[in-house]
């Protein structure tokens, strides 16, 4: 006798069907490979096939899994083994309209992993920002604090804007000897 795909027994000269791999569910007398878009890690006779997870490609069905961007884990859930995005890296944000983890766009940024609340940040004034987590400054000393970029200090020369995100060139007929943030541009 040739069975399809599972394991099966025999009692009493009845064949049962007692299990089916991963990437199958049970289909009543037979294992059926997970569709396109599902999938299925432990006993399919045991645990249906379940759906994609947002930000993972699971286009053949069955056991394969194409994890999309970003720190995954594998978590028991009502005794069904699933994968759930955990964070997005650095130049990525979590969005549930995309499905997972996407770059953040120009003039946007994002440092350290996120979680499902983090967003883009704006660039700071004076910055270049080319999407992800690259930002880079033409004027200034600046430092990351709390995954957000921050002015330090202005060269000899500038004065920091009003709302301390980005150094200003003085004026004709001003002038600034020192470094720092709360430098004005002094008349000459």
């Amino acid at each position: 006798v040739t069975f399809a795909v599972g394991t099966w027994s025999a009692v009493a000269g009845l064949f049962s069907l007692e299990s089916c791999p991963s990437g199958y569910e049970s289909g009543g007398d037979k294992c059926v490979r997970c569709p396109a878009g599902e999938y299925s890690l432990g006993d399919g006779l045991l645990t249906p096939c379940l759906p994609c997870p947002s930000g993972a490609d699971c286009i053949n069905g069955g056991d394969l899994i194409h994890l999309g961007v970003g720190d995954w884990s594998a978590v028991e859930n009502d005794g069904q083994l699933q994968y759930q995005l955990d964070s997005c890296p650095s130049g990525y944000v979590f969005s549930t309209n995309a499905d997972g983890c996407v770059a953040c766009e120009i003039n946007f940024y994002s440092l350290g992993f996120r979680n499902e609340s983090s967003v883009c940040a704006p660039c700071p004034t004076g910055g270049v920002c080319s999407g992800g987590d690259v930002v880079a400054f033409a004027v200034g000393n600046w430092s990351v604090v709390n995954s957000v970029w921050q002015l330090d200090s202005c060269p000899s020369g500038y004065a920091a804007t009003t709302s301390k995100d980005g150094c200003v060139v003085c004026a004709a007929g001003k002038y600034s000897l020192r470094e720092g943030v709360d430098q004005e541009c002094l008349t000459c």
